[in-house]
Formats: C-alpha cells, sequence, structure tokens
C-alpha cells in the first residue's frame, strides 16, 4: 500500500521512530546503528530485525553454578510466557526485574546473577502496542474468550528469532491490550517489567558473574 509520503519522507520518519525505540544509553551498551524498523502489515509478521548493536543484561537464577545451555522451549497451558528461555533485563533501565521485585515481590528474586551480553541482530521490539503485530499468536485456551490468544513462541524461534525484548513503554502498551477492540484477545499481560526473552542461546554473545565494567 502507499503511503503517499515521498521515499525521502519515509526514510526519515523511519529515523525518528526507530530514535523513540532505541535502547536507553548505558554506558555498558555498544552505540546503535540507524536502520529500519520491521513493518506492520502481514508478510512482516513473524519476522527478525537486526538492530546492530549488543546489550548487557542481567538474568536471576537459583543455580549458583548457572551455565550457557542448549534453549529448549515449551508451552505452558494457559500462561502467556512459556517454559525455558533465558530472561534478562538491561543493565540500567528504570524498571527491570530486580525493580519489580522489590515493589512487595521480593520471593520472585532469585540469589545468584548473571551478565549477559546479548546480541540484537535476529531480535524482535516491542515498544508501543502496535508491535503486537510482528509477533505470531496462537490460541491460548480453548473457551477462553478474555485473554484468547498467546505468542507462538516456538513457531518464532522456527522463523529465526532469537530475543523478543519488551520495553518498558511496551510492557505499559500491551499489559491490558487484549481488553481492547482493535488488539481483542492479544496482549502480554503478565511480563511485568522492562526485559528480553532470549529464545535462543547464540543470541548470548558472552556472558560473567561479575558485572560488567565500562
Amino acid at each position: 500500500m502507499q503511503s503517499g509520503i515521498p521515499v525521502e519522507g519515509q526514510a526519515a520518519t523511519q529515523r525518528r521512530l526507530l530514535s523513540k525505540v532505541q535502547i536507553r544509553p548505558h554506558k555498558h551498551h555498544a552505540s546503535p546503528a540507524i536502520c529500519p524498523l520491521a513493518g506492520r502489515d502481514a508478510k512482516e509478521q513473524g519476522k527478525a530485525v537486526s538492530y546492530n548493536r549488543r546489550v548487557w543484561t542481567v538474568h536471576y537464577t537459583n543455580e549458583k553454578d548457572w551455565g550457557l545451555r542448549p534453549i529448549r522451549l515449551r508451552a505452558r497451558p494457559g500462561m502467556m510466557k512459556p517454559r525455558g528461555g533465558i530472561w534478562a533485563s538491561p543493565l540500567g533501565c528504570d524498571f527491570g526485574w530486580r525493580e519489580w521485585c522489590k515493589e512487595g515481590r521480593l520471593r520472585f528474586l532469585k540469589p545468584y546473577r548473571v551478565y549477559l551480553e546479548v546480541t540484537l541482530e535476529r531480535a524482535l521490539l516491542v515498544n508501543q502496542v502496535e508491535d503486537l503485530d510482528k509477533l505470531l499468536w496462537t490460541p491460548l485456551l480453548p473457551g477462553v474468550t478474555t485473554i484468547s490468544q498467546r505468542p507462538d513462541w516456538g513457531a518464532m524461534k522456527r522463523r529465526g528469532i532469537d530475543v523478543v525484548y519488551v520495553t518498558e513503554a511496551g510492557e505499559r502498551a500491551t499489559r491490558f491490550s487484549a481488553f481492547r477492540d482493535r488488539y481483542s484477545g492479544r496482549g502480554l499481560y503478565g511480563w511485568d517489567c522492562e526485559s528480553l526473552l532470549i529464545l535462543r542461546e547464540r543470541a548470548v554473545v558472552r556472558w560473567r558473574k561479575r558485572r560488567p565494567q565500562p
């Protein structure tokens, strides 16, 4: 579909959009590179986009001797989040997993931390409600009408997507989107905070137990 905007104008619009969804600058992050955002029409659904950068994240675990292993994903009946995968929040973000747990949920904060440098070469970024169109969806449970769909994590992994990154703005925008007409049944309720879900271990460039130095 033609937008009626000249090509030069479209490029400028993409750059403005990208400036809004880039990861918040932090001393541990590499410098970002400008690249187009994923389209939101059907042909772009489930398509990974290279953001040409890496981000240091923190992962909380019960394992003192945590090690990187092959990631196996399994659906959880009636749940939006899968079993398997590695959850991590960007270092320096305003509201990551630790901040969410400190709001009266410290029982969920696991005792050990691992720092992961993650590449976003094959990533889906969710920064606004329209970005839900990038994800692939599947029915949640038969007969459920309120939140009737969940992301099809396995299908996205098979499409070559290694990481799904939901920013703080994206989490706020999609928390209750399943109750709206445009996105009826689809949303990320329960994502809780700014974080990345790593679907494939190759997205982890390196990891360490000590916080990386600037």
